[in-house]
């Protein structure tokens, strides 16, 4: 496909939205159409715009994703004043797709995803679920998280993972030195005791890590976006947060307002195992 990229810019905070929403169809659409939008007028001729997709999908897949994606990803209008008459597409703005996702607030990094993966529509629903994984520090997140992020189960996450090569790294809470035997309710909560660094440890099964390399994007309209959104008086909701994870003592210092119920500290590795030291208490001044 001429003048097509090889790779096209995508969000994850859009895109674990569309899954979750059964959206992701369209998003796919507004992506590549957003890349055929050369000069950012965000206007294309529909007969051009298919035609430039024919190698991606099908004229009837785009045909009917144009039609199930109209007032939420786009407009499509007769253009009279075109010669030969036409149809154009009108690309709503990053801003107004968040709004339609109920993402609030994009809070991480642009990724690039392979074009080649575009055009297989389950190919590119595990692609964009996997770009969730595509940072700089990769703090462990649960299963349930996931599931309740992207209305994937854990069993399909599993195979995503696999499909995308997703690297899975194991956490442990180090709480301290074993002192007698662990109490059976402490069991029952995952605590257990093994040899770390030659010590017996009292510790406690975290959360896997995951990390899946994409190419980073620029973050180009992120900023003007969130500031879009928050000038509409919108603000991103954050639930009760339940973990925070620092890599260093002074890095919790200074976050030490923002209230969580448990915060972790990095505390090195133990062969393929990342180490974390609980933290219980707020810092005096």
């Amino acid at each position: 496909m001429e003048n097509q990229p090889l790779k096209v810019k995508t969000y994850p905070d859009l895109n674990l939205a569309a899954i979750n929403l059964h959206k992701y169809k369209q998003l796919r659409l507004w992506y590549l159409l957003q890349d055929l939008d050369e000069h950012g007028g965000g206007r294309l001729m529909k007969k051009e715009a298919q035609k430039a997709l024919e190698d991606i999908m099908s004229y009837e897949v785009f045909r009917t994703t144009l039609l199930s994606g109209e007032g939420t990803f786009w407009e499509v209008k007769t253009r009279r004043e075109v010669i030969g008459g036409g149809e154009l597409i009108e690309l709503y703005g990053l801003w107004r797709i968040a709004l339609e996702l109920g993402v609030y607030k994009l809070r991480k990094s642009p990724t690039f995803v392979p074009l080649e993966a575009f055009k297989n529509i389950h190919e590119f629903k595990v692609f964009i679920y996997a770009t969730w994984f595509n940072n700089e520090k990769s703090n462990p997140i649960s299963r349930r998280v996931l599931k309740k992020l992207a209305g994937i189960s854990a069993p399909t996450q599993v195979k995503y993972d696999k499909r995308a090569e997703v690297q899975i790294t194991k956490n442990v809470s180090v709480i301290g030195p074993k002192s007698g035997i662990v109490p059976s309710d402490m069991s029952a909560m995952g605590y257990y005791v093994t040899e770390v660094k030659g010590r017996l440890q009292l510790c406690k099964r975290m959360p896997n890590s995951y990390f899946c390399y994409f190419q980073s994007a620029p973050r180009g309209r992120m900023r003007k976006t969130n500031y879009r959104l928050t000038a509409r008086g919108i603000v991103a909701r954050d639930d009760v947060i339940e973990r925070r994870y620092f890599e260093s003592p002074m890095g919790w210092l200074k976050s030490w307002k923002t209230r969580a119920d448990f915060s972790y500290i990095q505390a090195g590795n133990f062969g393929t195992t990342q180490l974390w030291e609980e933290i219980h208490l707020e810092p005096s001044f």
